[in-house]
Formats: C-alpha cells, sequence, structure tokens
C-alpha cells in the first residue's frame, strides 16, 4: 500500500485504510496495534519536525508487516534511539518504534526512511497488496 500524508487527517484515514487491510489478512490484533503505533509514530515525526508530506509504504513481506516512512525534507534519525527521560516532552516516540521493530535502518537518501518488520500471523507467504494504481 502507498500513501501520501500531509496533514493528521490524511494520516487518520492512512492508519484506518493500513489496519484494515491487516485485519483483512488475519494478522493479529497485537501486531495491528504495533503496525498502527509504529506508522502513526513515524509519519506523525515527518509532519511535526520537517513540515513536509510522509510518503508511506506498507504491507506484508516474508509473513511480516512491514512500514516504510520517507519525507521530502532530508532527516536521519538517531541510530540508536535512547530512553528519554520521564518527564521528558519528546523522544518516546522512536525509543517506541526501535523497541517494536525487528529491524530499523535510516538513510538520508530522499529523506527519512524507516523500515520495521513486526510480528504478523504465521503464514510465510510473500504478500504485498497493491497500490492505489492497482500495481504491486
Amino acid at each position: 500500500m502507498k500513501f501520501e500524508v500531509n496533514d493528521l487527517r490524511t494520516l487518520r484515514a492512512a492508519l484506518d485504510r493500513f489496519c484494515q487491510f491487516l485485519k483483512d489478512e488475519d494478522v493479529c490484533e497485537e501486531s495491528i496495534f504495533d503496525s498502527r503505533l509504529v506508522l502513526s509514530e513515524l509519519a506523525g515525526n515527518v509532519l511535526r519536525h520537517t513540515e513536509s508530506t510522509a510518503r508511506i509504504r506498507c504491507g506484508i513481506v516474508d509473513g511480516k508487516v512491514q512500514v516504510e516512512v520517507c519525507s521530502e525534507t532530508a532527516f536521519c534519525p538517531p541510530e540508536k534511539p535512547c530512553l528519554p527521560a520521564a518527564e521528558a516532552e519528546s523522544g518516546r516516540g522512536l525509543y517506541l518504534v526501535k523497541e517494536i521493530g525487528e529491524l530499523c535502518s535510516a538513510t538520508a537518501e530522499g529523506g527519512i526512511r524507516v523500515v520495521i518488520r513486526t510480528r504478523y500471523a504465521e503464514t510465510g507467504a510473500d504478500k504485498n497488496p497493491p497500490d492505489a494504481s492497482g500495481t504491486k
């Protein structure tokens, strides 16, 4: 699936559509929750910190949910986010993403790109839904 998010309204719509796709694919509720949290944090960070459009690609690859978020503005999050202080107003999102994800990577090529693979119902199949244009 592919989305472009430029405000909270389009982010909510993308989250709802992505979660419905995961439900339709019989992904367990815990992984849907984790996937929604990851996508919300990453796309929300793009909207808050870069003031640009978040380009989102997500699907199921090798039996696991994969989420990728890029921004128009070059931004590379810290490689190893640290646990923020309990009273801190920011910094928790990337820490949570890192804790949930099995694989996180970032590159400044064309903006932020973080891929997170989360737990998925055991199928082992490589599934990728069509994007809005109908292609895989």
